[in-house]
């Protein structure tokens, strides 16, 4: 699969991060949603809603997977 240099900083982003990165971080750094909904929709990360906090407020975080890390490698 050929990768933009966006898509491949975005995945590089993930990669740096155990738990991934939010979709408002990620958005706040320039990327798309149409980007990110491109690198889920291809295998390359997963899209989660996860409760955090006391209020146990819902926030979207993507997380890079293993096909997103072989992407990146080549």
């Amino acid at each position: 699969m050929s990768l933009t240099d966006q898509e491949r900083a975005a995945l590089r982003m993930l990669a740096g991060s155990l738990r991934g990165q939010s979709l408002s971080t990620m958005l706040a750094r320039g990327f798309t949603i149409e980007m990110l909904q491109g690198l889920v929709s291809a295998g390359l990360a997963t899209a989660n809603r996860d409760a955090i906090g006391a209020a146990r407020t819902k926030v979207a975080h993507l997380r890079i997977t293993e096909a997103g890390r072989q992407a990146i490698a080549e």
